[in-house]
């Protein structure tokens, strides 16, 4: 049987007095404490009072006595008065938004258009908007034209038909007298 020996953790000899490690640990206040600062004091006060005495160009005396406000510490503000703060706001912003949307959008909304019937609305409609009734009227006038040749190219092909069978008629009638 063989006995093991354990070895105990000792501190460290050469860290055991150095000088930070000497007095009593302070309690941890900010971290400003590594810094070297003076805690204010009221000693440190320019005046004893807290009285302000201004004088007037007039010569009159106007004093005022100050309040010290007392530092109060900050709280942090649970999280459901943040989140509901927060949710306010977004809603807000949102309803804002959304609004503005539908005024935009009523803005660009044009009212319905009625196209001309009548040669009078014809003629108004041509005074009020000249730029776009020239527009209309040579889109009109190409696809009349474009009709026109397709109408002129039957009617062609008709009158060859025509000139054909008059042309049959009166070979049959020169060949029917002839034999």
């Amino acid at each position: 049987m063989t006995n093991t020996v354990q070895k105990e953790d000792t501190p460290n000899p050469y860290n055991a007095k150095k000088s930070w490690h000497q007095g009593e640990d302070k309690p941890f206040k900010s971290a400003d404490d590594g810094l070297f600062f003076e805690e204010p004091t009221d000693r440190n006060k320019l005046f004893d009072t807290n009285d302000i005495t201004e004088v007037n160009a007039e010569g009159s005396v106007r004093q005022e006595n100050l309040e010290i406000e007392k530092d109060t510490p900050y709280k942090k503000p649970d999280y459901k008065k943040r989140y509901d703060d927060l949710k306010k706001h977004y809603d807000a912003k949102l309803n804002e938004f959304k609004s503005r949307e539908e005024e935009l959008l009523n803005q660009v909304k044009q009212p319905e258009y009625k196209a001309p019937k009548t040669e009078e609305e014809l003629e108004r409609f041509k005074n009020d908007y000249p730029d776009v009734y020239e527009v209309v009227e040579t889109v009109a006038h190409l696809q009349s034209e474009s009709k026109a040749k397709v109408l002129e190219e039957r009617l062609s092909k008709l009158q060859e038909r025509e000139n054909q069978l008059i042309r049959q008629d009166a070979e049959k009638k020169v060949n029917g007298k002839t034999s």
